[in-house]
């Protein structure tokens, strides 16, 4: 069972590691993976997604907003495809379904959060153009049929729980049609970390299991010459690396600050 999270000992942490060592008994000096699993399931997606539907209605709709302005989306010719690669519960896809004429393929490595995507988009009745599957990020190949199969590729604070987070690039890169893009919105773990800390939010504190899970995640995040180094392995010189203030911020707020210009960033891989 893990130990209870002390919310007066983490705000008074002055820096990551000393909270993952508060946490999780250790000091690493640098990335270091401490989820023991890369997909969230049981109690933890559930929590994650309650959390998600009551505070973070505002967030969903900013980051369709922004995907959709920063990829310059477009609808001409056929039907364009859109991959949500570690889609969770389904709420970006379901918002993005809402703005778009295209199909969208959700996919995610926890059965139980594919669950919980197919349950929203019932209640949400937005079956027509949008579907979920259970699949590893690192094993799209065999979902695409090893072509390119997509237009444009989401990913949202998925990057941050992958042991290997640059084969899961390449993954969703060799999934691209020609002209793609790839949209990738994290966090950094060289952020400022009272302001790390302030996200966490009086929401997500209602759920402390979800509060141990954002330290540990915290701990995997990449800082951006990490992402760099990333993109220049897999020989990407076409991408755009802007901190997460949002491009076309809309007027709906979250319950949920999530301070995306202090903690985020936004990468968009052009395959043109």
């Amino acid at each position: 069972m893990n130990p209870a999270v002390n919310r007066t000992e983490i705000e008074a942490t002055t820096s990551l590691r000393e909270a993952i060592a508060r946490v999780f008994s250790i000091s690493p000096g640098e990335r270091a993976c401490l989820l023991p699993n890369e997909a969230m399931t049981g109690e933890l997606a559930e929590a994650y997604n309650k959390l998600s539907r009551e505070a973070r209605q505002g967030t969903y709709q900013n980051l369709a907003a922004d995907f959709l302005a920063r990829t310059n989306y477009q609808e001409k010719g056929r039907r364009p495809r859109i991959l949500d690669a570690g889609c969770g519960s389904g709420l970006l896809s379901l918002e993005l379904a809402q703005r778009t004429n295209t199909l969208i393929i959700g996919v995610d490595a926890s059965q139980d959060m594919i669950k919980l995507a197919n349950k929203n988009r019932r209640e949400m009745n937005l079956d027509a153009n949008v579907f979920f599957f259970p699949e590893n990020l690192y094993s799209l190949s065999e979902l695409t049929g090893g072509e390119p199969h997509f237009d444009y590729v989401v990913c949202r604070n998925v990057l941050h729980r992958l042991k290997d987070p640059q084969e899961a690039i390449r993954q969703m890169r060799n999934s691209l049609n020609p002209n793609g893009k790839i949209y990738i919105r994290d966090l950094r773990r060289d952020a400022d970390w009272p302001t790390i800390v302030r996200r966490i939010g009086e929401q997500r504190w209602q759920h402390p299991e979800l509060v141990r899970d954002y330290i540990g995640a915290m701990a995997q995040m990449l800082t951006l010459p990490e992402l760099e180094q990333m993109l220049g392995s897999l020989h990407i010189i076409k991408y755009k690396l802007t901190n997460g203030e949002y491009a076309k911020p809309e007027m709906q707020s979250s319950a949920l600050k999530e301070y995306q210009k202090d903690v985020e960033y936004v990468c968009v891989i052009n395959e043109s």
